[in-house]
């Protein structure tokens, strides 16, 4: 599979990747990543899945995936890596494709995959446990701040017509329903 020499630094020579994107992780950003971090000694080729034009759900005996296991398999001939997000890993999928080694799944799980038979075909997995760690930090700041500050109450008060000389920036949820008249 891979020849080293004085022009293949990396040892890697001969690898084909399959950079399986979709709409939103785009097959052009993950195989310009693989051309980097290989210094382009790899072949990458380019699949894009229909996600998120087209819903993801399940594929074969996988719970959320995006394409189809014809697709991916096409895909698949004589590539040793596939590098995705969503493309379905499946049993079919595996067994179609016996020079495949190694699925890269770019996120925080590989529910896209049947580990159970990447382990019987000899097919390694590797995710990217706590990839949306920092944008779910942000979030629960985000919301704690919008709590903290009445936005909810303030954009229903808004919603409702409530005029804004009675909502100012420093009112809380508290101190606006204590001020409000009742009905």
């Amino acid at each position: 599979m891979s020849t080293t020499g004085p022009t293949d630094p990396t040892g890697i020579g001969g690898l084909t990747v399959l950079a399986a994107g979709d709409h939103f992780v785009l097959p052009r950003l993950l195989g310009e990543e693989v051309r980097r971090a290989t210094d382009g000694a790899a072949t990458v080729r380019e699949l894009t899945l229909p996600w998120p034009h087209t819903p993801f759900g399940p594929v074969g005996e996988v719970i959320e995936a995006s394409g189809t296991e014809d697709e991916l398999i096409a895909a698949l001939a004589g590539v040793e890596v596939c590098v995705t997000q969503m493309a379905p890993l499946t049993e079919r999928v595996l067994a179609a494709c016996p020079d495949l080694q190694l699925m890269c799944v770019s996120r925080g799980g590989p529910v896209n995959a049947n580990l159970e038979a990447a382990t019987r075909h000899g097919v390694a997995v590797c995710y990217a446990p706590g990839r949306n760690a920092v944008a779910t930090a942000e979030h629960t700041l985000t919301l704690l701040l919008a709590a903290a500050r009445g936005v909810g109450d303030t954009h229903t008060d808004l919603r409702l017509g409530c005029g804004a000389a009675t909502i100012t920036t420093t009112t809380t949820a508290a101190s606006r329903s204590r001020a409000r008249p009742s009905a």
